[in-house]
């Protein structure tokens, strides 16, 4: 009979199956059967087969009933095909064995056949017809029957097919030259037109029917083109991708029709890469990928095949993509990294046959991979045959050099000079014959270019022409090797210059003798290499270049070797170290280092090192790196097993509160020991006392029932510095902090979960925090920790993080996490959350937030859950160098599933001071099912939020989202919602937070009281008289509502006469703070409204308040304010004492490389007590200071207890200067200068009195020295009377100060000493010029200092503040975090937080360099600055009382009566001079009755402020 078989075949381009008759003659039927025998029946081919099954009784009534058959059958079937794989494989191979050419042509052939069809469709009907249609009652004994019958059809049909199989052998090579083409798998399904080379595997059809993706329909939880869960997609037998649930799929993005599937649009899915292709569709992996997730892995590759990936990050950092090879033959683990926001066609070639893996590596590189397409060019057989041209080479092997990247590919030779090569198509290639010394490939034969088209046809008749080769033969002797060194593994290359086509030839070598020859070629240099002996290195005669033989000994000497030591850390006294060693980590050598007590020592030559150690019950993970010298390097050990913390259990535990039982200094260790008490339910919650301060620890919570709670007046804040796009020392492999890491500082890894700071985990059920900050300082300020663990982007951010860098620009955001709320029922009351981007997350979780502060940029609450924010300043934190939209929320339902998402009762929208922004929005959708309603929303202002609300995010509209808008005002006016996004502004919003919870009561929550009123109506308080208010004081209005459920809205206006309002200010209950009046409210009344409200919407009529008068001018109405609660320290001086930094406040413009001492004097005293106010002005005078109104700016501002600093001088003696030259007058018989009017000490009086009567204290500086040498070194006189060089306008400063009893500092003098002592110390120094000393001064300058320089002089002055009897002097503190830079940007010095000071020195292209420092001047600053942290030098003064009139340092009723007395009696009363200084309290000359009434209401009410405390 016709040996016919009818098979089903499902092709891959085809949407439908379609019959394919097998004939003897071209024997498909037994390659099929080989094809499955070989590839055993997995889970792929269960599902693949199931699919088939389901599709034949989509008609059927009992479809439950079908489906469970079909998945029945489907076991059987597979079943039954891996029982006879099982039995045959071992006769099949033996089969194989027969026939050489089959062996090795048949994985081609297969993959051919994996091309054309995914799997047989094994006549599912006929099996179907026999064993689903059954209709008998009886199922289990119908089942038996059937799964016989079933098992007798398939072993038939295989029967059959090996029948068939035994006609294949003869056309298996026609089969494999005229069947292979270029793989394409494209995620948009583009497809290439010339099916004729490609086979597209992939089309907008396939991805229609990928039922893993979304519809959007209700039968999926997941958004339209997101996958719905995670695991592999078979996409063939050649393709399997691994997804994330919530993933995507884009596809047909460049028809706006985005498929039946596909997610939207997206700029990554329609990239134009550099080889023509553009893509219209990806898949786009939501978050990192890894070795095991949103991969892919590619079956059925052959050696010599090529992989491009068209891929890329889909944010900005980095993205590594590996290839790595899951075979048994060899290691193949290839790397790419492809920047942060690039996409690029990545090439592999494959080196064996089998499966790869295409993998992202988010250990190190973070990037959020898409891929575009994969294409696979399968290998192209190239034959020919090896001509030796009666040469006699025999043994030889043949390999082929890809000539574009190197890569090396063997070629099967065979006995009569035959050969194959698979070659990667699209490459030239240099073919090398190998293993024959003295012959070579011709060059006219050797270079072979395989085009894409060879795919096709292959490549045939590529014949290789071997040629002799001039040849000589290099001998002689290795030297240098100890004869105790091992060099059983030595091995000897010689290595051609790159340019030849010479091979590496490896030597002939005798160990025992350590002689050698080698056979090399004529006129081409060669240089000797070694392998096995790595301590050693060639350092004589290691090049070789001859035509002739050559007699020459190599000659090695060991590498230089460096001491290493260090402290061994962390072990117990009396510690056994039995091992201390370290391994080279490039080639596993090992050296054993010295333990002395607990000191170590080792020789190690360059390279890093792993140490490896043996000590009981401890381990360590330390490195050590030797790059060229010596090193010193502790290693820290600890302990195997962490030791649990010994605790009992109890309700209330501390951190940072000396004196309490079960106190800890770290909140990590308090944590730790709350988890070991495992409370169980609520009744066992414990609560965490935290004492006020910064707590900079990144802290993971995942025990239930934990209350964090502040302990004590002030802030407590929990930070940590990680960001996105940053790596660190301290992270380990889970992306988390590590205290081994964080020491040994060897690796550095990015974060994870955003660098959260604080993590609730789920399991942390019932989490509270009240009164707590939550900051990630990433996008706020800079630390020395952060400095210290070398935060180095990962390539994907340009912005440096360096001590003196500005992280609140817009560049510097990245995702930073203030915390990760992961715990169900978690809820937190009066907490701030500060950050920039993505602030605070949420997780699928019931939350709650009332009264708090939640700070950022862009998506600053973030993630899923039913989340209710009452009563909230929602803030808006901007940039500091340009406005920029941000988004308050993106939400997203993330398979929720009572999901309601967020709601925000009361709240309001703010705008950070003193940063730049533009309209917000309120959100983004992060997917399609995102929900967030805003009622009774507050703006700050009315152009806070951009007039559309909402705005889109990775293609998904606000439009598809749930989001809801109602009652939104600024003051008490609704806002204009008419431009507003389609559909989000609701009239009948449902704000009951109850819905929220789902049964879960907050213990924070309050309900509505059923009568809402004010129990205190509202009222005005002020520091100031709130009779006659005074403009630059606060006006507070203060209520009571009754409930902690207030959400209150108070609207501030400025009213004028008649009765036309402004709005100035709004704010809810959260940030009534108070209004700070201005100049411009000077002549206008002031009202505050209050509106009564609760979160859920209750409310009462408006209650509104007006000032008794309208505001006066007061403090605030001049032109710089001076800062509120503060004592001022002003400065009055010249262009030595004047601030040159950016925005001063006689510096309106750019910073200017000058410094001064009055720059820097604000960063040495307690910021948190007193302001400096530097009015110093370049070319000024005592005189011309006062003229020119200067004086006046400062008195206008000055309150009893400030502070003035007066240095003049170098204009006042610039006699040649009509304009500004005061004249000092001529001293009399005692040398004292006088204070007649005109002279230097008239104007210099004026200060003094100026200050004295506004209660302030005057203090004199002695004009800093010019840098003006004498041939000697020392510094010449100057500051003279213009008659000889004396020093006069120093004299008479000193001589002024004595006469008034007050303090003088003689920065002259000192400023003198430190440049003499500079020149001393200048090796350099001749004649009037030392480099050293000019270090001070701005280039080309000898009076004015650079930024250096100043803050040096500050420092000096600092110190003698610090000793002086002035009150200050408690005040002066060690500087913290300071950076200067000169005018171009270039970092003069640095200050870290821990008073470390660094000073630089410019590098030889003129510029100030890190790397440059200045030892000289980094050592004197130090000094200093050690002395501003000890004690003080002498006591402060004790500050007089104010209202003291009888001096013993309090206020009673006592000084009232004798101030009356006073007042009535001047002359029979007796009081001091200071107590009648004291009694001055109303700010007014002379004591009068209404001083005695304020001191008698401070006596009756110590809170009361006196005029003068105002």
């Amino acid at each position: 009979m016709c040996c016919v078989t009818h098979l089903v075949l499902m092709c891959s381009n085809k949407t439908v199956s379609t019959p394919l008759v097998l004939r003897k003659k071209n024997g498909f039927g037994g390659l099929v059967f080989l094809f499955l025998l070989n590839r055993k029946i997995n889970r792929t081919h269960e599902v693949w087969l199931s699919t088939k099954l389901k599709v034949l009784i989509v008609n059927r009534k009992d479809k439950s009933d079908g489906l469970l058959a079909s998945h029945k059958l489907t076991k059987l079937i597979c079943s039954e095909l891996n029982r006879i794989y099982t039995q045959m494989k071992r006769g099949i191979y033996v089969f194989w064995c027969i026939n050489h050419f089959f062996i090795t042509q048949y994985k081609k052939v297969l993959n051919i056949l994996h091309k054309k069809c995914y799997l047989i469709d094994i006549f599912l009907s006929n099996i179907y017809n026999i064993y689903v249609l059954s209709e008998d009652n009886n199922k289990q004994k119908e089942e038996k029957k059937m799964a016989k019958k079933a098992k007798r059809f398939i072993s038939s049909l295989l029967a059959l097919t090996m029948m068939i199989s035994s006609f294949a052998m003869a056309n298996v090579s026609s089969v494999f030259a005229s069947g292979n083409t270029i793989d394409v798998w494209d995620f948009g399904g583009v497809e290439e037109s010339d099916t004729s080379l490609y086979t597209n595997h992939i089309t907008k059809t396939t991805l229609d029917n990928m039922t893993e993706v979304s519809d959007g329909s209700s039968s999926y939880k997941a958004s339209k083109g997101q996958f719905e869960t995670a695991g592999d997609i078979v996409i063939d037998d050649g393709l399997t991708l691994n997804v994330v649930a919530k993933d995507r799929l884009y596809y047909d993005i460049a028809s706006g029709n985005y498929g039946t599937r596909g997610y939207g649009t997206n700029g990554k899915g329609s990239n134009a890469y550099a080889d023509g292709y553009t893509a219209d569709g990806m898949f786009y992996s939501n978050g990192s990928g890894g070795e095991n997730r949103r991969c892919v892995v590619l079956n059925n590759v052959t050696a010599g095949d090529g992989i491009s990936v068209y891929t890329g990050p889909s944010n900005a950092a980095n993205s590594g993509v590996e290839f790595k090879y899951l075979g048994t033959e060899g290691e193949q683990n290839d790397e790419h990294i492809v920047a942060g926001g690039t996409q690029e066609k990545v090439d592999f070639i494959a080196k064996y046959n089998g499966s790869y893996k295409v993998w992202f590596d988010a250990a190190t590189n973070a990037g959020k991979p898409v891929i575009n397409r994969i294409v696979k060019y399968n290998a192209v057989a190239v034959t020919g045959k090896v001509d030796t041209k009666a040469t006699g080479v025999s043994g030889y092997s043949v390999l082929f050099e890809n000539q574009t990247n190197g890569v090396q590919l063997n070629a099967q030779v065979n006995a009569d000079g035959t050969y194959t090569a698979y070659l990667t198509p699209g490459y030239t290639y240099k073919a090398i014959l190998k293993n024959a010394v003295g012959f070579g490939f011709t060059n006219a034969s050797r270079n072979v270019t395989v085009k894409l088209e060879d795919v096709k046809t292959g490549l045939s008749n590529v014949n290789l022409d071997v040629e002799a080769k001039n040849t000589y033969v290099v001998s002689g002797k290795v030297l240098g090797i100890d004869s105790a060194y091992d060099v059983s593994k030595m091995v000897m290359n010689f290595v051609p210059e790159a340019s030849s086509n010479s091979d590496t030839v490896v030597a002939k070598l005798d160990t025992a003798t350590l002689t050698y020859s080698a056979t090399l070629e004529p006129d081409v240099e060669y240089t000797a290499q070694f392998e096995g002996i790595n301590d050693y290195e060639v350092t004589a005669n290691g090049t070789v270049n001859s035509s002739s033989n050559v007699e020459q000994d190599v000659t090695v000497s060991l590498k230089a070797t460096y001491a290493v030591t260090g402290a061994l850390e962390g072990l117990p006294s009396g510690a056994d170290v039995k091992v201390l060693s370290f391994t080279n980590m490039a080639d596993d050598y090992n050296y054993v280092g010295t333990v002395n007590g607990s000191k170590y020592s080792v020789n190690l030559r360059n390279g890093s090192y792993s140490v490896v150690a043996s000590v009981d019950g401890y381990k360590t993970s330390g490195h050590v790196v030797v790059d060229g010298r010596a090193n010193s390097k502790n290693i820290l050990f600890v302990p195997v097993i962490k030791p649990t913390p010994d605790v009992k259990y109890s309700s209330d535990i501390y951190v940072g509160c000396a004196g309490k039982a079960n106190n800890f200094d770290t909140l990590g260790e308090a944590v730790a020991a709350a988890k070991v008490m495992n409370p169980t339910s609520e009744e066992q919650r414990i609560t965490i006392h935290i004492a006020p301060g910064t707590y900079r620890e990144q802290v993971s919570i995942e025990t239930p029932y934990i209350t964090l709670a502040k302990e004590g007046e002030g802030e407590v804040v929990l930070t940590w510095y990680y960001g996105i796009g940053y790596k660190y020392y301290s992270i380990d492999g889970t992306g988390y902090y590590n205290e081994e890491n964080a020491f040994d500082k060897f690796d550095k890894k990015l974060p994870q979960k955003w660098g959260v700071a604080t993590y609730v985990k789920n399991t942390a059920t019932g989490f509270k925090a009240e009164n707590i900050t939550f900051e990630t300082s990433f996008s706020k300020y800079i630390t020395d920790e952060e400095i210290v663990d070398g935060v180095e982007s990962d390539g994907s951010k340009a912005f440096v993080r360096k001590i003196n860098s500005d992280p609140t620009s817009y560049d510097a955001t990245e995702r930073a996490t203030a915390i990760i709320v992961d715990a169900d029922n978690s809820e937190f009351k009066n907490c701030d959350f500060v950050g920039s981007q993505d602030t605070l997350y949420t997780g699928s979780i019931h939350g709650y937030f009332k009264d708090c502060m939640i700070e950022g940029n862009t998506d600053y609450i973030f993630g899923s859950g039913n989340v209710v924010f009452d009563n909230c300043e929602l803030r808006f934190c901007g940039y500091s160098d340009k406005g920029q939209s941000g988004y308050l929320t993106a939400a997203r339902a993330n398979s929720m599933n009572d999901y309601k998402g967020y709601l925000f009762r009361g709240c309001i929208v703010t705008q950070k001071d003193g940063k730049k922004h533009a309209p917000e929005f309120f959100g983004r959708p992060w997917d399609a099912d995102a929900a967030v309603t805003m009622f009774n929303t507050v703006l700050q202002n009315s152009d806070t939020i951009d007039p559309t609300g909402w705005t889109s995010m990775s293609g998904v509209n606000p439009e598809v989202a749930k989001y809801k808008e109602m009652g939104t005002v600024y003051g008490n006016t609704p806002v204009d919602t008419t431009s507003r996004v389609s559909g989000t502004v609701s009239t009948d919003v449902n704000a009951d937070a109850t819905a929220y919870f789902n049964g879960w009561t907050p213990t924070y929550y309050t309900s509505s009281p059923e009568e809402l009123k004010f129990t205190t109506a509202p009222y005005f308080s002020s520091k100031c008289d709130v009779l006659l208010p005074e403009s630059g004081y606060l006006m507070e209005c203060k209520y009571d509502l009754g409930t902690d459920a207030d959400a209150s809205r108070i609207i501030w206006e400025r009213v004028d006469e008649s009765g036309n309002a402004t709005v100035v200010k709004v704010d809810n209950a959260k940030t009534n703070t108070g209004y700070n009046m201005v100049a411009d409210d000077v002549g206008y009344y002031i009202r505050a409204t209050v509106v009564g409200m609760t979160a859920d919407g209750k409310s009462i009529a408006p209650v509104s308040i007006t000032s008794a008068k309208p505001v006066v001018k007061g403090s605030g109405s001049v032109d710089t304010d001076r800062p509120s609660g503060k004592i001022a320290v002003f400065l009055a001086g010249d262009s030595t004492v004047k601030d040159y930094s950016a925005g001063a406040i006689n510096n309106s413009g750019a910073n200017r490389v000058e410094g001064s001492w009055g720059e820097f004097l604000g960063n040495l005293l307690d910021s948190s007590k007193y302001a400096v106010m530097d009015y110093a002005e370049g070319g000024r005078s005592s005189k011309t200071f006062l003229d020119d109104g200067f004086l006046d700016k400062i008195t206008n501002q000055m309150y009893a207890g400030d502070y003035l600093f007066i240095q003049f001088g170098h204009n006042d003696c610039a006699y040649t200067y009509a304009d500004r030259y005061v004249p000092i007058g001529t001293p009399d018989a005692n040398g004292v200068y006088p204070t007649t009017e005109g002279t230097y000490k008239y104007y210099l009086q004026k200060y003094i009195d100026a200050a004295k009567d506004k209660g302030a204290t005057p203090v004199l500086v002695t004009p800093v020295s010019r840098l003006y040498f004498n041939a000697d070194g020392t510094i010449k006189a100057h500051h003279d009377d213009n008659t000889s060089s004396n020093d006069a306008y120093v004299t008479a400063v000193k001589q002024l100060a004595q006469e008034n009893g007050i303090e003088c500092i003689d920065m002259f003098s000192i400023t003198k000493a430190m440049y003499e002592d500079a020149y001393k110390a200048d090796s350099t120094a001749s004649g009037e010029v030392s480099n050293l000393a000019s270090r001070l001064f701005a280039p080309g300058e000898k009076t004015h200092h650079s930024k250096l320089g100043g803050f040096a002089v500050a420092c000096k002055l600092a110190e003698q503040i610090k000793g002086s009897s002035l009150g200050l002097a408690s005040g002066v503190v060690a500087p913290s975090k300071v950076t200067a830079a000169d005018d171009k940007g270039y970092t003069e010095f640095m200050v870290m937080s821990n008073g470390t000071f660094t000073g630089y020195d410019k590098n030889p292209a003129g510029v100030y360099d890190e790397s440059y420092v200045d030892t000289y001047w980094t050592d004197f600053v130090n000094d200093s600055i050690a002395k501003l942290k000890g004690g003080s030098v002498n006591p402060p003064v004790e500050k007089p009382v104010v209202g003291d009139a009888n001096g013993d340092n309090a206020v009673t009723a006592d000084d009232a009566a004798l101030v009356l007395s006073y007042c009535l009696a001047p002359e029979s009363t007796e009081i001091t001079e200071q107590g009648i200084k004291n009694a001055n309290v109303d700010k007014e000359d002379g004591i009068t009755s209404k001083d005695v009434a304020y001191i008698l209401q401070k006596a009756l009410d110590s809170t009361f402020l006196m005029p003068v405390e105002q």
